[in-house]
């Protein structure tokens, strides 16, 4: 069995990544999978087929990363395939690690690790990795899958923007100040002020409610949106 599409390979590369004790995030800063240990960081780009496209994305991302691994469907005819075989050695010599997925006709998909990315040399773009890591700890969950295209991504500003919506909807119109005494990130005075979404509305000044748009958005994220409200109600009673 093939994936008919790129997202299919995510959630067993995920699975395979935390087994192994990794934090894993998908669709960070364009990339498909980002996986950090302690102080790692290793980016895996998903595709259905081996491309010269994708030794290009993927030896990009060595700038980021301290490993990259290229994930791909596992091969028709096994690692025997001559063509397969070559493929397989470009890859180690471009010092990309690889994976294999294999779908089975039952049961989850299985992932495979053909190797190791090679130990080179590379100059890593340390303002570009901050970004990342910044981005991955703002997220709370990781609702995405990678290798999305043309999907609605949930970054960590849509998500801190979600938790404001979350705040208005349970303490009706508020300051951000009492947006942020509810739990809500630092920076809700500027996602409410800037609106980005079209979720919120002033009635007054310094006072903010929720846009129609926003009560749909928390309709939406109805799973990450409940966890808010968790959020939300466990720091109210504490404070009463």
């Amino acid at each position: 069995m093939k994936p008919s599409r790129e997202t299919e390979l995510s959630a067993p590369v995920k699975a395979f990544l935390v087994e192994r004790g990794y934090d894993v995030n998908a669709e960070v800063k364009g990339l498909d999978i980002v996986a950090r240990r302690g102080d790692e960081v290793i980016a895996v780009e998903l595709k259905r087929t081996v491309s010269i496209a994708l030794l290009r994305q993927a030896i990009k991302r060595r700038r980021v990363a301290d490993a990259v691994y290229v994930a791909v469907p596992a091969p028709g005819g096994g690692v025997r395939n001559r063509v397969w075989r070559e493929t397989a050695a470009v890859i180690r010599q471009l010092d990309l690690g690889l994976l294999t997925v294999t779908f089975l006709q039952y049961g989850a998909p299985r992932v495979d690790l053909a190797f190791h990315p090679g130990a080179a040399e590379r100059r890593l773009n340390k303002r570009a990795r901050r970004a990342i890591i910044r981005e991955a700890d703002g997220r709370s969950s990781d609702t995405n899958a990678g290798g999305s295209v043309g999907a609605e991504i949930m970054t960590a500003y849509r998500e801190a923007a979600l938790f404001v919506a979350c705040c208005l909807k349970t303490l009706g119109p508020s300051s951000p100040r009492d947006v942020v005494a509810a739990g809500a990130d630092e920076k809700a005075p500027a996602i409410l002020g800037r609106n980005y979404y079209g979720w919120f509305n002033r009635t007054a000044r310094g006072v903010y409610e929720l846009d129609p748009a926003g009560e749909t958005a928390i309709e939406r994220y109805a799973e990450l949106s409940r966890a808010m409200f968790g959020i939300i109600e466990s720091r109210s009673d504490r404070g009463s």
